[in-house]
């Protein structure tokens, strides 16, 4: 996991698994949009996990992220649902991108 500061506070967080290969997680608070915060925590996971050997990545965007991750290189695999921790499910867009 990495965190992105402004000053003392947290604006955003990245997560990837490398046993699963997965972008767990691209977040950045609304207020801290649109300023490439998203874009560096990406890169900074991208790089993370190619040192550490992965040769692809996959993720499950939401419907409004697919734009995101399109312009940071990654391709549509599929339309499906994505199962929350809380057990709900959500639309969404499975990428993938060779690192």
């Amino acid at each position: 996991m990495v965190i992105a500061a402004a000053g003392e506070s947290i604006v955003g967080f990245g997560e990837v698994s490398l046993k699963t290969q997965e972008v767990k997680a691209v977040y950045v608070l609304p207020s801290a949009g649109r300023q490439g915060i998203g874009k560096q925590l990406l890169k900074h996971l991208e790089k993370f996990a190619r040192e550490s050997g992965l040769k692809d990545l996959w993720l499950d965007s939401s419907l409004n992220a697919e734009t995101f991750y399109a312009a940071n290189g990654f391709v549509l695999d599929a339309h499906g649902e994505h199962t929350l921790r809380s057990g709900r499910t959500m639309q969404c867009i499975k990428m993938r991108k060779t690192l």
